[in-house]
């Protein structure tokens, strides 16, 4: 029955040591030992090595020792016969390995803890400075982050410049308010050169804002119409186009009994989230009494930034 050992093929020529005796062989250690001319102090001349009773025999090959469990009073290697006792070609089960000097052939160098970092010359200073440095970057990460926060929390503390504003001529005619929702559109003039972060539409009296915040809308101006002796109410509302959804509530304009006039004195708080930026806002009149001979004057609006930058550091 073979021995319960492992053993490394050989394919090239390898070292063979015996007793101090340095030699040579190829394959496995039992097809190098019955090739192998012995020439040592214990060959009897003839490339044998004769093996008397109860001795113990070693040999070394390649990188690994092996004893030898076979029959003694045999010679063994490459003599063949005539020597002291019979020549005995040796076979895998009478060698056992039973140390090395090679690392990488070493069964468990896997197991926990079986390689302490002090074992490899400098690994524990190495590994030190590795630590170091992975300190020092995780630092670094924290202070990136907090200082993420904080810009992002400073940011909250200040709020943005947008504004823009038109207005309509004077004595400009619209058509009769009723029940039904009509465009205000009649806002073709403005007198801001340069309005910043607000679109003004001048064609089709509609506007829309660069950025996500909350803006201040005003509308003001005066409504001439007809008389009646009973008081009235209409309404005016921002209405988001692109979306097509009103811009919150309806404010309510209202008119005494017996005015010729209405005035216009409307505004309100608009939040515009990311979603909606750059989309077409505008105004819309009616969803009350009726009001005919309708002529607006100096009706106009203006948009101004209220709260505070919700955009990324850097952005316009």
């Amino acid at each position: 029955m073979p021995h319960p050992y492992r053993y490394l093929p050989k394919s090239t020529p390898q070292s063979l040591i015996t007793q101090g005796e340095v030699i040579t062989g190829v394959g496995e250690v039992w097809e190098a030992v019955n090739a192998y001319c012995f020439t040592g102090p214990y060959s009897d001349g003839g490339c044998r090595m004769c093996i008397p009773p109860n001795a113990t025999v070693f040999v070394g090959y390649g990188d690994v020792s092996y004893r030898y469990f076979g029959p003694t009073e045999v010679c063994i290697g490459s003599g063949g016969a005539g020597g002291r006792y019979p020549n005995y070609v040796t076979t895998a089960d009478d060698w056992a390995a039973i140390g090395t000097t090679n690392h990488a052939v070493l069964t468990g160098r896997d197991v926990v803890d079986s390689h302490p970092q002090a074992a490899i010359t400098g690994l524990v200073a190495e590994q030190n400075t590795q630590n170091s440095r992975l300190d020092a970057i995780e630092a670094e990460l924290i202070r990136l982050e907090q200082d993420k926060l904080d810009t992002a929390n400073a940011l909250q503390l200040f709020s943005f410049a947008a504004y823009g504003e038109a207005e309509c001529p004077n004595d400009t005619a619209f058509s009769d308010l009723g029940a039904a929702w009509q465009d205000l559109d009649i806002f073709t003039v403005s007198n801001l050169a340069a309005p910043r972060g607000v679109v003004i539409n001048l064609t089709n009296g509609q506007f829309s804002v660069e950025n996500s915040g909350v803006y201040a809308v005003n509308l003001s101006g005066a409504i001439e119409h007809d008389i009646s002796q009973s008081g009235r109410i209409t309404y005016v509302r921002l209405y988001n186009y692109t979306a097509a959804s009103a811009v919150g509530a309806g404010i309510a304009l209202g008119t005494g009994r017996n005015a010729a006039a209405t005035s216009v004195v409307a505004t309100l708080l608009a939040d515009i989230g990311a979603t909606h930026i750059n989309q077409a806002l505008g105004f819309q009149i009616g969803d009350g009494d009726t009001y005919t001979a309708v002529t607006f004057q100096t009706l106009g609006y203006s948009v101004n930034a209220e709260g505070e930058w919700r955009g990324a550091v850097g952005a316009k």
